[in-house]
């Protein structure tokens, strides 16, 4: 510890150092446990290089040398990229640690500086951010379908139809199924609270043909593994020559669908967003496809319009 004289603190009055790690071992053994355990597990994965980067760095209510500074958190960052880490898998891990400095901060009555907060990214990385808009094609859509068969093809089909999450899907039971409702669990869904989800008449018979289980979908008596449904996606789509793909795009095209069939406010109900702006910037971007109609309506008009000199 080290003594202060800075306004209102007297002389020889202690001002608190914690270390990082302190910190960090304390947020991950009792900041998180309200959690979902996936957030427990995905907080203790973004920990590790955290960890290994700062070690025994200081954290304090006020400068002292070897604390961590705004700098230490840049180059943090530019460490990472050198490991070939996408620019949101960082700011992932910096908001762990923020959230870290910040939970002992609010229940434990500490006054730490929080350096890491609002540098999840660079300046130049936050320009590059886009919302993720990727939709499947039809040729995309059949391709995946001959390619795939028993239960990937079956959860390809599951999301498709119902816009599900691949770990809302996963884990749903039998027991939280009711006619044409599923219920999601709290801790099965991104909200973090007890959801209704609609099943189209495709999607529960794509349920009823599965094997006699207490989840929807299972495999060899187990629950599906989230592990084992990636590699298969990952080989998949390499096999129709799309790597860009990922199992939410799924999802993005089913919330595309049930816009431009029904509206907005139906896409956001299936999907589960609390927030409209959500499902109209990133799933159903209908104000793009009311400028897109408008401009290239307009460009045909003029077309047919005589030329004047």
């Amino acid at each position: 510890m080290k003594t202060f004289d800075v306004g209102s603190r007297s002389v020889g009055e202690i001002a608190m150092v914690k270390t990082f790690s302190e910190v960090i071992t304390l947020y991950l053994r009792q900041g998180n446990k309200e959690n979902k355990f996936s957030s427990q597990q995905r907080d203790g994965t973004c920990s590790l290089p955290l960890k290994d980067y700062f070690k025994s760095k200081k954290l304090a209510e006020m400068k002292i040398r070897g604390m961590i500074v705004g700098e230490d958190v840049r180059q943090y960052r530019e460490w990472r990229k050198t490991k070939g880490i996408a620019p949101a898998t960082i700011a992932r891990e910096i908001t762990v640690a923020s959230s870290a400095i910040r939970y002992c901060n609010k229940e434990l009555d500490w006054e730490l500086r929080n350096p890491f907060f609002d540098r999840q990214y660079s300046k130049a990385d936050r320009k590059q951010q886009q919302p993720r808009r990727r939709i499947l094609t039809p040729e995309e859509n059949v391709l995946l379908l001959e390619n795939s068969s028993g239960l990937l093809k079956d959860l390809v089909m599951f999301y498709l139809e119902t816009g599900f999450r691949a770990r809302e899907a996963l884990t749903l039971k039998q027991c939280n199924i009711h006619g044409d409702e599923a219920m999601l669990a709290p801790d099965d869904n991104k909200s973090g609270r007890w959801e209704c989800r609609y099943l189209s008449a495709q999607a529960l018979e794509i349920i009823r043909r599965q094997p006699l289980s207490d989840y929807a979908f299972s495999k060899d008596g187990k629950p599906v593994s989230y592990w084992w449904l990636r590699n298969q996606w990952r080989t998949l789509r390499n096999t129709i020559g799309s790597p860009d793909l990922r199992l939410h795009d799924l999802r993005r095209t089913c919330g595309n669908r049930l816009r431009q069939d029904y509206d907005l406010e139906t896409a956001q109900s299936q999907l589960g967003h609390a927030d409209k702006s959500t499902t109209e910037a990133i799933y159903a971007p209908s104000k793009v496809d009311k400028v897109r109609r408008a401009v290239l309506g307009s460009a045909k008009s003029v077309s047919l319009r005589p030329l004047s000199l």
